[in-house]
């Protein structure tokens, strides 16, 4: 299935970051609660009515940043590009890491922080600097699926279970460079405790 191991990696990292941050998780379950009122399964629709929630699972994208650099591309004519002569056949990459950590963008770019996603308690649909899948006419198709998936199973998965860090854990978010594709970036590995929530 097109899309299936950066869905897992970027499962694995929301894993870890919901973990790590208790505060947040408590925050997104008691929207979540707000809403389904509890004991439900949340729908994909509801999706419009939990910013929170949302602004969790884009600052997730956005701090896991998962294809820093996406896919290599190459000029198919003699171009141009902010000043710079591009042959034909030149080998073109996206810096997405860039973008993801520019001060210019995020106000606390290092920090794993949702409200970067939030203005006045309402999500931010169009944020400048964030470009998971990519961006221009080679952007993934897949991206809404993605989203969908991603929304389905975080908001499920923290309605359901208080994720939590083992005795013992930091709550280090490290890279694992040598872990899967030469083009994700992996965590690094790590274990979390789930409870069944009331």
């Amino acid at each position: 299935m097109i899309g299936s191991e950066s869905e897992s990696v970027m499962m694995r990292w929301a894993v870890r970051i919901i973990a790590c941050h208790p505060q947040i998780q408590e925050k997104v379950q008691s929207e979540l609660v707000s809403v389904t009122g509890g004991g439900r399964d949340v729908t994909w629709e509801e999706r419009k009515v939990l910013p929170y929630t949302m602004a969790v699972i884009r600052e997730i994208q956005r701090f896991a940043d998962i294809a820093p650099t996406g896919l290599v591309h190459k000029t198919l004519v003699d171009t141009e590009l902010a000043g710079y002569s591009l042959p034909s056949n030149t080998l073109v990459m996206c810096n997405y890491s860039a973008c993801h950590r520019c001060p210019e963008f995020w106000a606390r770019p290092e920090e794993f922080y949702p409200e970067h996603f939030l203005e006045e308690g309402k999500l931010i649909e169009d944020k400048e600097g964030f470009l998971p899948y990519g961006v221009g006419p080679r952007i993934c198709p897949g991206a809404e699926l993605a989203d969908m998936k991603m929304f389905l199973i975080i908001a499920n998965l923290v309605a359901a279970f208080r994720l939590s860090l083992p005795s013992g854990d930091s709550g280090e978010l490290g890279t694992q460079f040598e872990g899967g594709t030469a083009l994700l970036r992996n965590p690094k590995p790590f274990r979390t405790v789930f409870e069944l929530r009331d």
